[in-house]
């Protein structure tokens, strides 16, 4: 763990922003079966394996397949059918405030993956002349693997009220989550928006998610 993320999320994300920010579809272009379990192995012996640019899908599915075998998912049920009833349920001048409420009340190590994720996909948007992920797009992609919406009848449509929450995310995420990992091309402080700096520098408990 490092700032409260796990290592081998971090390795990833890093690789992927230096190296494919700008590569076309993003996150949907699938990458190595082989390779990716390959790689995966490798973290859960407690390595770091080197990549290669030329591996972005993978390392893409890899990341995706992190995040879908959190315990619990990233966003736990019981947050998620909270979020989802206020995203049904409240005006729109009180949905952010509502949102806001219950993505802090998330287990703090949820809460550190999330936000590092978030802004991480927004800088990903940023760039979608070229790589066409646009905040919808990756709300397709990411919705699932934020949000683990279990078998049943309504599965299909809680999944998609789940993609358009996560789309509300990224498109309010200053409003709702601090950029408590500010990147380099962001500068040292954090996004101005409704979060003040003693909030987005906090440092959480390095607590393992896994």
């Amino acid at each position: 763990m490092r700032q409260g993320l796990p290592l081998a999320l971090m390795h990833i994300v890093e690789f992927v922003e230096k190296h494919g920010l700008c590569q076309s579809g993003l996150f949907r272009v699938g990458g190595k079966v082989k390779l990716c379990q390959e790689l995966r192995k490798s973290f859960d012996q407690g390595s770091f394996p080197e990549f290669d640019s030329g591996d972005i899908p993978t390392l893409a599915s890899l990341l995706k397949l992190f995040l879908r075998e959190l315990p619990g998912g990233l966003i736990p049920e019981s947050h998620r059918t909270q979020l989802l009833k206020v995203f049904r349920d409240s005006e729109e001048e009180e949905l952010n405030q509502a949102v806001r409420m219950i993505l802090n009340s998330l287990p703090e190590e949820h809460f550190n993956v999330l936000c590092y994720l978030l802004h991480f996909l927004s800088r990903v948007g940023a760039e979608s002349l070229q790589n066409l992920m646009t905040s919808k797009n990756l709300s397709i992609v990411f919705g699932p693997t934020t949000t683990s919406v279990p078998l049943g009848p309504t599965m299909i449509e809680e999944q998609g009220l789940c993609n358009t929450l996560t789309e509300h995310l990224l498109n309010n995420l200053k409003h709702l989550l601090p950029n408590m990992y500010p990147h380099a091309s962001t500068g040292n402080r954090a996004e101005s928006g409704d979060w003040t700096d003693e909030e987005c520098v906090k440092q959480l408990p390095l607590t393992e998610m896994r």
